[in-house]
């Protein structure tokens, strides 16, 4: 499974929202398989708001 397979899954299946965007950064600490390249790139890319779910994130990921 690929890092972005990966962090969908656990954004759709485990994660509770709404949420930060500090704290999905911070889910690169917990997930087995994503590592601080991943957690660099969500800082990037990720915009610094709330998200109401799974498909919020995704979106704004442009995925």
């Amino acid at each position: 499974m690929d890092h972005i397979d990966i962090l969908k899954k656990y954004l759709r299946e485990h994660q509770d929202y709404p949420v930060e965007k500090d704290e999905i950064v911070g889910l690169c600490d917990r997930i087995d398989g994503l590592d601080e390249l991943d957690k660099q790139w969500l800082k990037d890319h990720l915009s610094d708001r709330i998200y109401y779910s799974a498909e919020d994130v995704l979106k704004n990921l442009s995925w």
